[in-house]
């Protein structure tokens, strides 16, 4: 998997890179097609259609990353720190799944809801 990954994101590089209707594409630009992959993953679902959903969420994986480049590129994120940042959030958030342990979903609530609740209090 993590080379399919890394295969991906040379993909997308290589796109910002070598074409030249993305090298044109801005932040703004890219999530407006961003969410237009989303509504299309949403039609495959009610429309129960797995082979284009399929399809619909691999286009959505490739325009969030590129949507990730290009904010890098414009100076607005720092890409290993939006993985990162993902990652501490899921750690406070489910801890228990980065121990192995499955609680009660009760306890995944509870747990998820306190977590949420101070991170908004250290806002």
């Amino acid at each position: 998997m993590k080379t399919k990954f890394e295969d991906l994101l040379d993909a997308v590089q290589r796109s910002r890179k070598y074409c030249p209707f993305i090298q044109e594409q801005t932040t703004e630009k890219q999530t407006k097609q961003l969410e237009s992959e989303v509504q299309e993953v949403l039609e495959a679902l009610e429309k129960n259609d797995n082979k284009n959903l399929q399809e619909e969420l691999g286009d959505v994986f490739w325009d969030l990353l590129m949507t990730i480049i290009i904010a890098e590129q414009e100076g607005r994120i720092n890409s290993k720190a939006v993985i990162e940042d993902v990652i501490q959030k899921f750690k406070r958030r489910k801890p228990f799944i980065f121990e192995g342990k499955t609680p009660p979903k009760e306890e995944v609530h509870r747990i998820w809801h306190e977590a949420k609740a101070k991170e908004k209090n250290e806002n």
